[in-house]
This record gives C-alpha cells, structure tokens and sequence, in this order.
C-alpha cells in the first residue's frame, strides 16, 4: 500500500535515463533529405530504391526524386518489399495487394479489418497484423486503450485465399 501511495517499488513508474546502449539514435534526424513529400506515412525499400505512401498515393524514391507510381481507391495503411521485389500493400487496412515489380496485382486477400503491419517470410508468404478486428484502421488503437484484445498476426501464403492466424487476443 505504501508503495502504491508513493510510487515506490513495484508502483514504480519512472522512466529509465536513456544512457549506455539505451541511448536514443539520431539517424533519422541526421539523414540526408532526398525528397519531401505531403502526408508521407510509410516507407519500404529494397536496398536500391524506397517507396512511400501518402494517403492513397504510392511513390517510388531514387536518385532522381520521388516519382508518383500508382494512385489507389484507398489510403494505404502499409507497405512492405520483398527481397524478390513484389511490394505488398495494404489499402484501408481491408485488404493486401501484392504488386510485381511493374505495380501489376499478382494477388489480393479481402475481409480484413484494420491491417497496419506487413513484413515479408519469404517470396510466397506475408506476414501482417490487425490491430483490431472491431475497430477499423484509423481506430485500431481505441481498442487498445479500452483493454479489448480484438488484434492478431497472420500469415498468408499468396496462393491461398485465407490467412492463418498466428496470435490472437492482441
């Protein structure tokens, strides 16, 4: 009780001193600035070229500025490359495309909620998380702060129409 009421010992709820190995990076913040664009809100690269999204809109980024790809229907709510370049997308957090190195759609998986992380297994599997099944993808996070447990992880092998879950009651 007496920790409780002083905030000791497990009530404890001080933030560490960033020092030693914990110490924040300045990368980002000291990284050249090859291009500014609008509402950027991802990036994915393969080490060649970077692509970035900003709302429905998906850029490729090179040596000579970012150069608008493809508009979609939706905003994308994440990208991730393969290392055998498909891009895959995730458009409102509904569905995942799969684009070939050309930006044609090689396959797609609808029915989902709120998609808001994609990473490459291999060349045939994608790896995502919903950050909830009951709220969708601009809201995903009020049902983290109402302690509901509606996210997962799931895998999707492209040849299939179904994405297997991996973890749920995230």
């Amino acid at each position: 009780f007496t920790d409780r009421v002083l905030g000791r010992g497990s009530a404890d709820i001080t933030v560490p001193v960033m020092d030693g190995t914990l110490k924040p990076n300045r990368v980002l913040e000291d990284a050249t600035v090859v291009a500014e664009l609008p509402g950027i809100d991802d990036l994915a690269g393969d080490g060649h070229a970077l692509w970035a999204s900003a709302g429905p809109v998906l850029y490729r980024i090179d040596d000579g500025g970012p150069v608008e790809l493809r508009r979609f229907d939706a905003p994308i709510s994440a990208l991730a490359m393969s290392a055998e370049g498909q891009l895959a997308v995730a458009l409102d957090g509904r569905r995942i495309e799969v684009l070939d190195a050309v930006g044609a759609q090689i396959a797609r998986l609808d029915g989902l909620r709120s998609v808001n992380a994609l990473a490459w297994e291999d060349g045939d599997t994608l790896l995502f998380s919903e950050g909830s099944r009951t709220h969708g993808p601009t809201q995903w996070c009020h049902d983290l702060m109402a302690l509901g447990r509606s996210g997962r992880a799931a895998r999707w092998r492209l040849k299939g129409k179904d994405a297997e879950p991996l973890v749920g009651d995230l």
